[in-house]
C-alpha cells in the first residue's frame, strides 16, 4: 500500500501515507511503510508534503526517513524546496547537513539555468 500510496504522489495520497503510519503501533511497520513510499515519490503533487515530512518532528526524526526524503525531493527543482532546504540544513547532523546544503546549491543552479533556458527562447 505505501508504495502504490507513494506512486500516486498526490498530496492527499502521501499525506494519508504519513498518516496511516503514523497511526500503526508498530514502530519497525511505520519505518518500513514510509520507506517504502518515500521511495516511489517522484510526483511534482508530493512537493507540499515532502516539506511537511522535512519540517515534522514525528515521522521525519528517523535519519532513514529524513535521508529518503531528501533523495525524493532531488526531483523538485523549485524554489520553495531551495528555501525549506537552508532553512532545515542548520538542524541537522553533519552528513545530512551538508547533503541538504549541496542539494539546494544544485536545485537552484538547475532553477536558473532553466529560467535563463526559458528567457532565451
Amino acid at each position: 500500500m505505501a508504495r502504490g500510496l507513494g506512486t500516486i504522489g498526490t498530496p492527499e495520497a502521501v499525506h494519508f501515507l504519513f498518516q496511516a503510519a503514523h497511526d500503526d503501533p508498530n514502530p519497525r511497520r511505520v519505518e518500513v511503510g514510509i520507506e517504502s513510499g518515500i521511495a516511489s515519490i517522484t510526483s511534482p503533487n508530493a512537493r507540499p508534503a515532502l516539506l511537511d515530512l522535512l519540517a515534522s518532528n514525528g515521522l521525519g526524526e528517523s535519519a532513514k526517513v529524513r535521508w529518503l526524503t531528501l533523495a525524493a525531493l532531488r526531483h523538485h527543482p523549485d524554489p520553495a524546496v531551495v528555501v525549506a532546504l537552508r532553512h532545515r540544513a542548520p538542524l541537522e547532523a553533519s552528513a545530512l547537513r551538508t547533503a541538504m546544503q549541496d542539494l539546494a546549491e544544485a536545485l537552484e543552479a538547475e532553477i536558473e539555468y532553466s529560467s535563463s533556458e526559458t528567457s532565451a527562447e
